[in-house]
């Protein structure tokens, strides 16, 4: 974490007053690549991949929250997104390029990776 002052000299009582602060704090992590899988594998399907217009997420209907979320390569939330067990997703507005998505279901998550042309 840094810390960031700015200060500027008061004139009229000779002293400093502080104008601005703010604490920066910086991660090279990326969110979505350190999320270890703790759902079964093909619990949930997420395809095509590589996509062009839409998304089809597929999963079992025993699960009563699920949230799909997409990250750009530099882990920027591109999206945020309640599903359905069975769900289309329009991803015309996207550029092309590589993504990563959590899918979390009740609680318990599921990553991947996905490209887009």
């Amino acid at each position: 974490m840094v810390n960031y002052s700015h200060s500027i000299l008061n004139s009229t009582t000779s002293s400093w007053d502080l104008e601005e602060e703010k604490d920066y704090f910086y991660s090279d992590e990326n969110p979505a690549a350190s999320i270890e899988d703790d759902v079964e594998r093909k619990t949930a399907k997420v395809y095509p991949n590589p996509l062009s217009e839409t998304l089809h997420i597929e999963t079992p209907g025993e699960y009563q929250q699920i949230t799909f979320e997409l990250f750009d390569m530099q882990g920027r939330q591109v999206m945020l997104k309640e599903v359905n067990s069975t769900e289309s997703i329009e991803t015309t507005n996207l550029k092309a390029g590589m993504y990563f998505y959590i899918l979390t279901l009740d609680g318990k998550k599921q990553s991947g990776k996905l490209i887009k042309n």
